[in-house]
């Protein structure tokens, strides 16, 4: 009897512990390895053996067979494949990818053997991101590379608001698995077994040496993308594994100026997030970030540009990639649209504002377009040294103008902006360019530049308008401890800057325009605001005093008065300024207009540095669209 009791209880118990595992394994979210039940993580780590044993030293070989040095030159290409892919690079990722294709055409020689790692005859089931990447495939056989998301966008809308939880209400850009759905049944109808093989190798390769979720995304010619930057990060703390956005699912991508969540691709685990912020940032042969280090910025092999910032500093680990394409770098290709009309007349006065070696500001918020419309601009500047300072190697000026003499210079962990400012006055240097001006020292001697060091130059801030941009710098000036007066400094950068090229984007349709809101010229004015005239003061007191010793009383008062006025005008008077909008943008007609004129004295000093049909060409534009405006005081 007793026996049986016991039993009873330990039965019980058995039931109870197992129940209550079954509930916490309910509510957790599968692990990415699970959808695949773990046929991935096999052909992995054959992949991994194999090609460790292909680059593998094999003392056995004979030295004198016809065939050595072809394989120890294939031995060599594999190794440097391995070693580059990491960065991304095109070359050494397709190689990889070859050799991982060719593993697995042996081991899955059958559609039905590719379906045991991943159930392709069952589309509907497939995970997400799997998904995600047929899609991809499909369409780059279809299309171009470079027309992937522009083709999705505007077919398929996915940068538009729309409602993802229809009982909140709440309109989003969010590219979820539900549009993913959508557009996957009306672009994909079956695939066939070579194309399976890939998309397996392409899953392999991104979980062996690739950046994990996001690697086919980052390849697309998109305008950037970030994560880490959305979500719950607590979920785990609070055992919340339902909740719908964690910072693993928190993709975003700039498409067209917008910021779009893809949620349906997730990394599902923090520790992958490392590995690929960690991965990403290892281009090149800067520190790779620490506790003590928490942040960092640097450049991927294309020229991307890469932020990254981790614990403690940050709440999560996060990314943000910024890209720049290569291929647009002429002013045509930046500003000709069919929808925005005489783009013509800015383009023309940069070009003359490059001739005649003005020095130049790019203004404007983030995202709109001061990098490219200043690597568009390079294209009119006369065949002079250029010297480039920036925070990353972002506009790559050498790749688009390899005959050009051009050198580019960024700070590191041991070196600082300042230095290496200093340093390229040595460096037989005519144009200046800064890539940024984002801190107080170096903008300091960025107007050190424009008023000693170089020519002309140019640079690009993210002033609001011309009073911010002249304000933030004379303020910048004062906070590096090269100038105690800010009427000083303020006087000192409205003599070095001269012209602003303001740039803004709008919503357009579906779409976000970048434009180029004004050009203007920034310059001091010669007068201040007038005081009272003594003469006036001195009737003033005589008339106040009755005595006989008015005139003396009077007199006394004059001196005080002189001296006091004297005293408060030299302490306390601001140094005025003025611009003037040369060009401006329409937005209802979406035209752009001549506006003001130079003033004469900026107008003379343009011509003065304009030669032959330049100048007269320059005359020209002047009396085409200006010639009934009068030229500024």
């Amino acid at each position: 009897m007793v026996q049986i009791i016991i039993g009873i209880i330990v039965s019980a118990i058995a039931a109870t512990i197992l129940f209550l595992l079954y509930k916490k394994r309910k509510n957790e979210r599968p692990d990415l390895e699970e959808y695949t039940h773990n046929s991935l993580d096999r052909e992995l780590a054959t992949i991994k053996v194999e090609l460790a044993e292909l680059i593998r030293d094999d003392d056995m070989i004979i030295t004198n067979d016809i065939n050595y040095e072809a394989i120890i030159r294939n031995k060599r290409r594999v190794s440097i494949a391995l070693t580059d892919c990491v960065y991304g690079i095109d070359s050494a990722v397709a190689i990889v990818k070859a050799l991982i294709r060719d593993i697995l055409e042996r081991d899955l020689p059958t559609m039905e053997d590719v379906d045991e790692v991943i159930d392709f005859s069952n589309l509907t089931a497939l995970d997400p991101m799997v998904k995600w990447e047929v899609l991809v495939s499909k369409l780059k056989s279809k299309l171009k590379s470079d027309k992937v998301i522009n083709y999705l966008d505007e077919k398929y809308n996915i940068s538009e608001l729309r409602e993802v939880d229809e009982s909140s209400g709440i309109k989003r850009r969010c590219f979820d698995y539900k549009l993913l759905d959508k557009i996957f049944y009306e672009e994909v109808e079956v695939i066939s077994y070579s194309e399976a093989l890939d998309l397996v190798g392409t899953l392999l390769f991104q979980k062996y040496k690739g950046f994990g979720c996001i690697d086919t995304l980052r390849a697309l010619p998109i305008d950037g993308l970030n994560f880490g930057t959305s979500g719950s990060i607590r979920y785990e703390i609070d055992g919340n594994y339902d909740a719908p956005y964690r910072m693993t699912n928190s993709v975003w991508v700039q498409i067209n100026a917008k910021w779009v969540h893809f949620s349906f691709l997730d990394f599902y685990k923090v520790g992958e997030m490392k590995r690929v912020i960690n991965q990403i940032m290892s281009w090149g042969t800067t520190a790779p970030m620490n506790e003590k280090r928490a942040y960092k910025v640097n450049d991927m092999y294309d020229g991307s540009r890469v932020t990254a910032i981790r614990p403690p500093a940050g709440e999560c680990w996060a990314c943000f990639i910024r890209k720049f394409t290569l291929s647009v770098y002429s002013m045509e290709q930046l500003m000709k649209r069919d929808y925005v009309h005489n783009w013509e007349l800015p383009a023309k006065l940069i070009q003359f504002l490059m001739k005649a070696e003005e020095t130049t500001a790019f203004t404007g918020q983030q995202n709109t377009g001061k990098t490219t419309m200043m690597k568009s601009a390079i294209e009119y500047v006369d065949v002079v040294n250029i010297r480039v300072l920036e925070m990353s190697f972002e506009l790559a000026l050498r790749e688009i103008y390899p005959g050009r003499n051009i050198f580019t210079v960024k700070p590191t962990d041991y070196v600082s902006a300042s230095n290496l400012q200093d340093t390229l006055k040595k460096t037989d240097g005519y144009l200046s360019l800064v890539g940024e001006v984002a801190e107080d020292i170096v903008a300091a001697r960025m107007i050190q530049f424009c008023i000693i060091a170089s020519a002309f130059t140019i640079f690009s801030h993210h002033g609001k308008d011309d009073p911010g941009l002249v304000e933030g710098l004379a303020q910048s000036l004062v906070a590096s401890g090269e100038y105690k007066d800010h009427n000083v400094a303020l006087s000192t950068v409205l003599d070095a800057i001269q012209n602003n090229v303001h740039l803004n984007f709008m919503d357009y349709g579906n779409t976000k325009l970048r434009y180029i809101e004004y050009i203007s010229e920034i310059y001091k004015e010669d007068t201040v605001a007038s005081y009272p005239e003594v003469t006036k003061l001195l009737e003033e007191a005589k008339a106040a005093f009755k005595a006989e010793n008015a005139n003396v009383l009077a007199q006394c008062m004059i001196a005080y008065t002189s001296l006091t006025r004297e005293y408060y005008t030299r302490s306390t008077d601001r140094v005025r300024f003025s611009s003037n909008k040369i060009i401006v943008f329409d937005r209802e007609t979406m035209t752009y207009k001549p506006n003001e004129w130079y003033s004469p004295r900026a107008f003379a000093r343009i011509l003065s540095k304009l030669h032959g049909n330049d100048k007269q060409e320059f005359l020209e534009f002047w009396r085409e669209n200006w010639r009934e405006k009068p030229i500024s005081k």
